[in-house]
């Protein structure tokens, strides 16, 4: 049958597996099945069971991640709690189009840790709330005037591109607020509650994706910046259920045209 040749291609492809990987099996099954919409095609479950008889040409240890077929629980997206510091505006204060992506152009912002310390650099990461799709830039260290260098040069480089940016509290975007008032820039600066990682959700999966790449506990000194950006551009070309079964690369150039 031609869907276990193309099964068996992708597979051979490094498509499943690997930094580079483009689908898991369920993301695969839908892309094709729409691709071949008169063709029958097996369920995810079917293929899974396959997997796990471990007489298949896919093992289950060559899948880095095995989608749950528990459905998912929804977390709370309304913000509750309050701020333990007020660095700027209230994510309370955010519109819902923003809260139920409506519109493009409000990114979530946070930085990823590599091993702690004073010095050690850390990855500044920028994830666009509708199509998911991230920035990441490599930084210095994560004192607030290395971190808004880089906002700065990041926002105003595609300013159109920019309409808000939701943060934590924590010190290191102490200077975000100040983001409204560049002249090139015409965008509103949010924080989180505290203790409230989830209001900034689709920037928390893309760090753990990011994580594939940057395991924790190891210096970023270890990485150049080109492996950073490599990483990311591999995310964002990664197809994904959250996306309909698209990467966060093609809904974003979509909608941006």
């Amino acid at each position: 049958q031609k869907f276990w040749k193309a099964l068996k291609k992708a597979n051979n492809n490094r498509w499943f597996s690997g930094k580079s990987r483009k689908y898991n099996i369920k993301t695969f099954i839908v892309v094709y099945q729409r691709k071949y919409p008169l063709e029958k095609v097996p369920t995810f479950k079917t293929v899974y069971n396959y997997i796990h008889s471990g007489e298949f040409f896919i093992k289950p240890i060559d899948l880095p991640v095995m989608v749950t077929l528990k459905p998912r629980k929804n977390k709370k997206s309304k913000p509750k709690g309050t701020n333990k510091k007020k660095l700027g505006r209230s994510i309370s204060e955010r519109p819902e189009t923003v809260l139920n992506r409506q519109s493009m152009g409000h990114w979530e912002g946070d930085l990823v840790e590599g091993k702690k310390g004073k010095n050690e650099p850390v990855i500044l990461t920028l994830v666009e709330r509708l199509s998911r799709r991230g920035i990441s830039r490599k930084l210095k260290n994560a004192k607030s005037d290395t971190a808004q260098q880089a906002l700065i040069e990041i926002t105003t480089e595609t300013p159109e591109a920019f309409k808000s940016l939701t943060f934590d509290n924590g010190s290191e975007f102490a200077q975000a607020a100040s983001l409204e008032d560049e002249p090139k820039l015409n965008l509103k600066i949010y924080f989180c509650h505290a203790y409230s990682a989830w209001e900034r959700g689709s920037n928390e999966n893309f760090n753990k994706l990011l994580r594939e790449f940057i395991p924790k506990g190891i210096s970023l000194h270890h990485f150049t910046d080109e492996e950073v950006i490599e990483a990311t551009k591999s995310i964002n070309l990664r197809v994904r259920e959250v996306n309909d079964y698209q990467s966060a690369e093609e809904i974003y150039q979509k909608m941006k045209n």
